[in-house]
């Protein structure tokens, strides 16, 4: 959990494999893919310069003992490791996003200590050469986690994911957990949002000063609904349920040029398949997809980038189905999955990479004109998840 072990992670995480493939997609182009073959999970990926990369996530210890660490690593995009730290305690901790702020980096997930059941929603400092500057951790009785960050105009820090209480009833609920920090970590404002119900925020955008847009998911009679809420000036101004024909969730949301609200996810309607949806800044639906493939089980996205106006990436996990000679079985697994769509929701191309093991992309970020980075998450089996990097060129 310590030094000697990263110090060895850095030696040894070496580029396993470069492929550059051609011919696959014609436009998108396929680039180079990264397989870090360590003990590592990838879940989010932010651009320094036109580069280099800092992902975030966790790192497993060499025994079970030793659980996992937060995780985050600078490299460049010939696969180098130009640094990387470890940050949490003596239980599993995990990066789950990072913000770029002007002199390093900001980063959010959860830590928990050894024998304890309970999770804290968890934020760090780093400098541009990933030294901690200072961390915070909110305690709570029971379990918290944040998921997303953004830095806003007055350099504070608004921290976005999820809080478990006891009700007055003494029955345990979640909801929507937003906090906002100072520059320095100390806490200015807190609330929870969703009430009665299970809610949870994924992701948040700002559109201007003091002006967020939050997605995620919240449980009603009707069943998990996407949700979407809007704060202006740190109150509620809204919050809009998404996808009437079943249950669904939203785990990323990107704000276009064009000045409308794009948000992934899943959703069901006897299929489970991934889901994106458009919206103008009052959260009323311009329309909504459900991307299928009629070989498949399920799909999700969990990132989406626009890589160009008209023009968006996203990102996720679609199953396929087991091969066994020249038989298909019943069985699926997972497997790494881009889809680029156009501004009216239509698909553009599709592909699946890394598909002799399974995977999921979980994070992306535009680097060069035309290039877009993937992060996730690859294994042979679902024991040993290694991080992976994907870069596209379009």
């Amino acid at each position: 959990m310590g030094w000697l072990k990263f110090t060895v992670i850095n030696i040894i995480l070496v580029l396993i494999y470069l492929v550059v493939a051609t011919g696959l997609l014609n436009s998108p182009e396929p680039g180079f893919v990264y397989d870090f073959k360590e003990k590592l999970k990838f879940n989010e990926v932010i651009t320094t310069n036109s580069n280099a990369v800092v992902v975030v996530g966790t790192v497993k210890g060499e025994t079970y003992e030793d659980g996992r660490d937060a995780f985050v690593a600078k490299i460049n995009t010939s696969g180098e490791i130009l640094w990387s730290h470890s940050f949490g305690g003596t239980g599993d901790d995990e990066f789950y996003n990072i913000q770029q702020t002007a002199d390093g980096f900001i980063l959010v997930g959860s830590n928990a200590e050894a024998l304890d059941l309970s999770t804290d929603a968890y934020v760090v400092k780093i400098d541009k050469s990933g030294a901690k500057e200072w961390e915070k951790k909110f305690d709570n009785q029971f379990a918290s986690v944040f998921y997303d960050l953004i830095v806003n105009a007055e350099d504070n820090i608004v921290l976005v994911g999820e809080i478990e209480y006891l009700t007055a009833e003494d029955d345990l609920n979640t909801n929507a957990y937003v906090v906002e920090v100072n520059s320095q970590g100390q806490k200015q404002w807190t609330e929870k949002f969703g009430g009665s119900n299970f809610t949870s925020a994924q992701a948040i955008i700002s559109s201007g000063v003091k002006d967020y847009y939050i997605a995620g998911h919240t449980n009603q009679q009707a069943g998990q609904k996407a949700w979407l809420l809007k704060l202006k000036d740190r109150k509620q101004e809204w919050s809009k349920n998404y996808f009437s024909q079943g249950s669904s969730s939203l785990y990323d949301l990107e704000l276009l040029e064009n000045g409308h609200l794009i948000a992934v996810g899943e959703a069901n309607d006897e299929h489970s398949s991934a889901y994106v949806v458009q919206l103008n800044q009052s959260g009323e639906k311009r329309w909504e997809k459900l991307i299928q493939d009629k070989k498949s089980s399920y799909s999700v996205f969990y990132t989406a980038e626009e890589i160009s106006a008209g023009q968006i990436a996203l990102g996720g996990v679609i199953s396929v189905p087991l091969k066994f000679g020249n038989l298909n079985s019943i069985s699926y697994k997972d497997v790494v999955y881009s889809v680029i769509i156009n501004n009216q929701g239509q698909k553009i191309k599709a592909k699946k990479f890394a598909e002799k093991k399974s995977g999921a992309l979980k994070g992306s970020t535009k680097i060069n004109p035309g290039q877009i980075v993937y992060v996730g998450n690859l294994s042979q089996y679902e024991v040993d998840a290694h991080g992976y990097m994907l870069m596209l060129t379009y």
